[in-house]
């Protein structure tokens, strides 16, 4: 959720100091801003964010992000509002998740005007982050949400080990320790490798998204997959490799889709990380450890670890009775504001797809 500080939630009298603005931003100004926060290449955010802007969900009446600006005109800070149209049984609704909130160092009264502006729509959306830190989290409980579940967590399924033990090994006892990590990273690989061959499930890609929207079924919470919204977020996704593929195992009649991400990861980018980033279809717990050697099978040469977010608990059960491991977090990362009680009662399990980091 970006970088807020405690002194923000009390420090309201700065806030007269700035201006909001809802218009409709310069994507470049606001991507060098990010990138003057984040150090990460504004070519590359602003590609991201015209990506965003073109998400299939946008409503007129809400804006493609809030900024603040001091009396001179300059940038402050920005968060952007990302919208999901949402299912759960009959019922459909848009929640709109904080993305991308920043505020400049020398202008950390500016974020409480920003939040209270995002926090004014709950009476007609969701509202919702998913990467917030220990500070924004906070902020949050403070204005009244509460977490969401599977939040506190990520599952890690490794595939090859070398990148991962150093990374350890790196953490641990420091950066002269990596050649070494990597040495038994790579012997561990080989057993590894081993317990893959038993999956006899097939994956295959899928190259259009039509092909890829089936009858929604269930009600457990999910998002509105129609062809707009898996075009918009797995065919144009920019920068991170997205692919579909359908799943299929005769053995528990499994016939469905899933989704994969790709990002790097550690301390020298050296971990290739793959993201689950969304299942649908007839995908049971019973099937999910042979999707996840069939992933690791086909992706074994070119990725180190699957990672997962969001996972519904009977598949979590699963999943860790095939060796992959939990990594918690200090506190959880997700968290909302359902005031119209949108998403039905406690807990919330948020699709993964609607989240930030896949």
């Amino acid at each position: 959720m970006g970088r807020i500080t405690t002194h923000a939630m009390t420090e309201m009298t700065a806030v007269s100091e700035f201006t909001i603005d809802t218009s409709e931003p310069d994507l470049a100004e606001l991507a060098r801003f990010f990138a003057a926060q984040t150090n990460d290449s504004p070519e590359l955010i602003e590609e991201r964010l015209r990506w965003q802007r073109l998400n299939p969900s946008r409503t007129p009446d809400v804006p493609y992000a809030w900024s603040a600006r001091s009396r001179n005109g300059k940038l402050a800070g920005a968060m952007l509002c990302i919208p999901h149209r949402l299912r759960k049984g009959l019922r459909r609704c848009t929640a709109l998740m904080s993305s991308g909130f920043y505020v400049d160092a020398s202008f950390r009264g500016a974020g409480m005007g920003l939040f209270l502006r995002y926090r004014a729509l709950r009476g007609r959306y969701v509202l919702y982050a998913t990467t917030a830190n220990a500070q924004a989290a906070r902020l949050w409980q403070w204005a009244g949400a509460k977490a969401l579940a599977q939040t506190e967590y990520e599952l890690l399924c490794p595939m090859r080990w070398s990148s991962l033990v150093e990374e350890m090994s790196v953490q641990r006892l420091g950066p002269r320790s990596a050649p070494f990590a990597r040495a038994l990273g790579t012997l561990a690989n080989l057993r590894r490798f081993a317990s893959w061959s038993r999956s006899t499930a097939e994956l295959i890609s899928v190259r259009h998204p039509e092909d890829a929207v089936i009858r929604s079924t269930g009600d457990d919470l999910q998002p509105v997959r129609d062809v707009a919204f898996i075009r918009w977020r797995f065919f144009d996704a920019p920068q991170v490799g997205a692919q579909v593929l359908r799943f299929r195992d005769e053995k528990f009649s499994a016939d469905g889709f899933v989704a994969l991400t790709h990002v790097r990861r550690g301390h020298r980018k050296q971990i290739r990380t793959l993201f689950l980033a969304d299942m649908w279809g007839a995908i049971s717990p019973q099937a999910f450890p042979s999707l996840l050697h069939a992933i690791s099978k086909r992706c074994q040469q070119t990725d180190d670890v699957l990672a997962i977010r969001c996972l519904d608990p009977v598949y979590l059960e699963q999943a860790l009775a095939t060796h992959c491991v939990r990594r918690e977090f200090a506190c959880p990362t997700g968290w909302y504001i359902d005031q119209a009680a949108m998403l039905g009662p406690d807990p919330v399990l948020i699709p993964t797809a609607t989240t930030e980091l896949v």
